[in-house]
């Protein structure tokens, strides 16, 4: 899902008043949360999101979205998981309206997305080993 998609369904769902940046800014926070929380606990973690190098032939590090990010950018949570972007914003939507018990309803189907991608991820990657040397 992309950041574009990731913002229009939740507007088809929940039409509101904030701005393109806003959500930015809050699918930044939760990829970041994705990427430091799961992600960085597993194998390979140093490559994903595949960011590209920069000019001295580094890993560019993940450090989330900015309202200069391109909407075309790919979200971290891949299909059928990136369902969790939507209950996030909405979730937010709801909570600054101070919608407090259709933001409970909605925090718990975010929770609940979010857990089934984080048990997903541990399944499917191996966690990262120490580097410990037995003698």
């Amino acid at each position: 899902m992309t950041i574009a998609l990731a913002i229009s369904e939740t507007d088809a769902l929940k039409p509101n008043q904030y701005t393109t940046a806003q959500k930015i800014k809050w699918l930044s926070e939760l990829d970041l949360k994705i990427k430091l929380e799961i992600i960085n606990a597993h194998e390979g973690y140093e490559t994903i999101p595949d960011l590209g190098l920069d000019d001295d032939g580094e890993q560019i590090p993940f450090v989330g979205y900015t309202d200069a990010t391109d909407t075309s950018t790919v979200l971290l949570a891949p299909d059928p998981y990136s369902i969790i972007y939507s209950h996030w914003l909405c979730a937010k939507i709801d909570y600054y309206n101070n919608e407090i018990t259709r933001y409970n309803n909605t925090v718990m189907m975010y929770n609940t997305a979010l857990q089934e991608y984080s048990a997903w991820y541990n399944r499917t990657v191996l966690p990262r080993q120490p580097n410990t040397i037995y003698v």
